[in-house]
């Protein structure tokens, strides 16, 4: 049986139909960088609310992001 293992949580647009059987096994890195992003995010900060858990949107996890980066990045400068 063929089983796809992915690292970074996002669900393909394009499986029209049919969904490959897969699982995320993510990576650390990906992790902290999401833990890290949501702890600084004003709107988000909830979603990294415990030591080992972080809340993925499985819809708009894109647009999430985009918004977090683009806040961080303003705070940074």
């Amino acid at each position: 049986m063929d089983h796809h293992f992915y690292s970074i949580p996002k669900e393909p647009v394009n499986w029209a139909g049919y969904k490959f059987p897969s699982s995320c096994i993510g990576v650390d890195g990906i992790y902290q960088a999401y833990r890290y992003l949501y702890q600084n995010s004003s709107n988000y900060k909830s979603f990294a609310n415990s030591e080992n858990t972080i809340l993925l949107s499985k819809l708009k996890n894109s647009e999430i992001m985009e918004e977090i980066i683009y806040e961080v990045g303003e705070s940074y400068r």
